[in-house]
């Protein structure tokens, strides 16, 4: 897996002027066929970028040093989790509530690119 950061974004706005698109293609997260020639353009954007892998692992390190630290309870349950998630081959999951990107959290949709704002 290779991690970016935002910054590193692909700029989607030359490609929309060539192509006459005032939308991003597939919407606010849709799912849609990406044309040959942008899914390559986007590939070699990215596989340009620094790879962020080790500055995220570092910060999750981290995190769980404050947490076994701060709170050894929990650090206990949450690394028990852990270790059965590795032991089962079952992917581990969050106890979150709600979990990461649930659909009461998201902000409301935004109108369409070069729709007036009202």
């Amino acid at each position: 897996m290779k991690l970016v950061a935002f910054r590193s974004a692909f700029p989607l706005s030359d490609w929309m002027k060539r192509q006459g698109r005032h939308a991003i293609p597939g919407g606010q997260g849709g799912k849609i066929k990406v044309p040959g020639d942008l899914l390559r353009t986007i590939i070699t954007h990215f596989s340009s970028k620094r790879d962020r892998t080790r500055a995220f692992l570092e910060n999750v390190k981290m995190l769980e040093r404050d947490l076994k630290r701060e709170n050894p309870a929990a650090w206990s349950n949450y690394s028990d989790r852990i270790a059965a998630a590795h032991r089962t081959g079952q992917p581990y999951a969050t106890r979150l509530n709600p979990p990461p990107a649930d659909p009461r959290c998201c902000h409301p949709p935004r109108p369409a690119w070069g729709s007036p704002v009202l």
